[in-house]
């Protein structure tokens, strides 16, 4: 099972995560600094220190940080506490698997370097994403990362022990906002942390987004699985939000209400107006501007982004049967945000004098930089997904030609660059207007 989250914060707020409803009450702080072992039978002190730990001094460490009376003797059964600044790690690359520019820039002490999609980056790295770019960072057991316009991040931590199940990640923020989609993490696994110069979010098996606004210094906590703990630096016991609910923490360090996100907008109509396309939408009453990105392939990423009024249309321009893909958020006034509505919208020739032909338009797939891509897309309806497409792709743009309007899913199965399987997925909503 995969999970997503979005960060963007660098305001006073402490949050700590959990996939279970828990007690009411604060809950524990996660302790990241350790990492538990439990005692085999025939081990021994010397022998797991030279195994698990590196550095001067570590098994006295370990002595003190366990408090044994009797080094010498283990017991089976009995649980270890291990400093991970002292576990022996190998580094784990992160690749930089989607690229829509040539200027991301890698800064390393007084170099850089400019990168290419398919590079791979470790473990210390500074990356800066100009404006009008978007990349995606993909860690081999860990998830995606995805860097959106004016984001910069320090890849502090990119590793892996012996004695957890995945990787270590830890990300320093210093600007901007990232999107993670990190796989599901149990108590076996390695910490997945992302951290800026006041605060510090843990992802544990939940799916939630941060965002701090640095002119109003307000911070915004959004979950959409499982529960969040949030509390600002003021506040000595954290609030619990629930799936579908957010806070906003106010620039003085203390928490709002809990409220519940808005619905995610909905395209009613697509109008000619004055001269160009629109799309009319229905959000709620709470609801006052909505998000819009926008992209010309199903799997693209943005290519621009604006905002209008929940009151208004959304200006399209042109249409052609060649299918504008756009994304809607609403946004309430206190910047809550609700989940996503991807839509495809078309426009094909006004029907023939009494037919009743259903209007038909194209989709395309940007395939570049992945090896031996397999795309499936399906249309759902009231019973199985009709298969619209499945088989391996041998170009490196897929226009599927003919789609009538409805709901489509997508599954893209790939190589990177090193030949790690990689797999992409989506949904869409197509909708066709006809000629005017």
């Amino acid at each position: 099972m995969k999970i997503r989250a979005a960060w963007a914060f660098m305001g006073p707020v402490v949050l700590t995560s959990t996939a279970l409803m828990a007690a009411p009450g604060a809950a524990p702080v996660p302790r990241d600094e350790f990492v538990s072992y439990e005692v085999r039978a025939g081990d021994k002190l010397q022998q797991l220190v030279a195994r698990y730990l590196e550095g001067a001094g570590a098994q006295q460490k370990l002595v003190e940080i366990n408090r044994l009376s009797k080094p010498g003797l283990l017991t089976v059964g009995q649980v270890l506490l291990f400093p991970r600044d002292r576990l022996r790690h190998v580094p784990v690359p992160a690749q930089l698997s989607k690229l829509s520019c040539t200027q991301i820039v890698e800064v390393r002490g007084e170099h850089s370097r400019l990168l290419r999609q398919g590079d791979t980056v470790d473990q210390g790295a500074v990356l800066r994403v100009p404006a009008s770019c978007q990349a995606v960072l993909a860690v081999e057991g860990a998830g995606r990362i995805s860097l959106p316009a004016g984001a910069s991040v320090r890849l502090s931590a990119l590793r892996r022990n012996a004695l957890e199940a995945s990787p270590e990640v830890q990300i320093e923020l210093l600007d901007g906002r990232i999107d993670i989609e990190a796989q599901q993490r149990g108590p076996k696994d390695a910490p997945f942390n992302v951290r800026t110069p006041t605060s510090v979010a843990g992802v544990r098996g939940t799916a939630f987004l941060v965002e701090f606004d640095e002119s109003s210094r307000i911070t915004r906590v959004e979950v959409s699985q499982g529960v969040v703990g949030a509390r600002g630096l003021k506040e000595g016991q954290e609030v619990r939000v629930g799936a579908g609910q957010g806070v906003v923490i106010s620039a003085d360090g203390r928490t709002q209400g809990v409220e519940t996100l808005p619905p995610e907008p909905r395209i009613s109509a697509l109008e000619w107006v004055s001269g160009q396309w629109q799309a009319a939408f229905e959000t709620s009453d709470s609801v006052s501007t909505v998000r819009v990105d926008r992209s010309d392939q199903a799997n693209g990423l943005p290519e621009a982004t604006s905002a209008v009024s929940a009151r208004d249309a959304i200006p399209l321009g042109e249409l052609s049967p060649q299918a504008v893909f756009i994304s809607l958020q609403s946004q309430t006034a206190g910047g809550l945000q609700s989940p996503r509505h991807h839509a495809a919208l078309c426009k094909t020739a006004a029907p023939a004098p009494g037919s009743d032909a259903l209007p038909r338009c194209h989709v395309r797939f940007d395939l570049s930089g992945l090896s031996q891509p397999h795309l499936s897309v399906q249309r759902l309806g009231a019973g199985a997904p009709t298969a619209v497409v499945d088989g391996p792709v041998q170009s490196r743009q897929a226009l599927l030609r003919g789609l009538v309007p409805g709901q489509y899913q997508w599954f893209i199965r790939a190589l990177d660059s090193e030949g790690r399987p990689q797999k992409l997925e989506g949904r869409f909503e197509l909708m066709a207007a006809r000629e005017p």
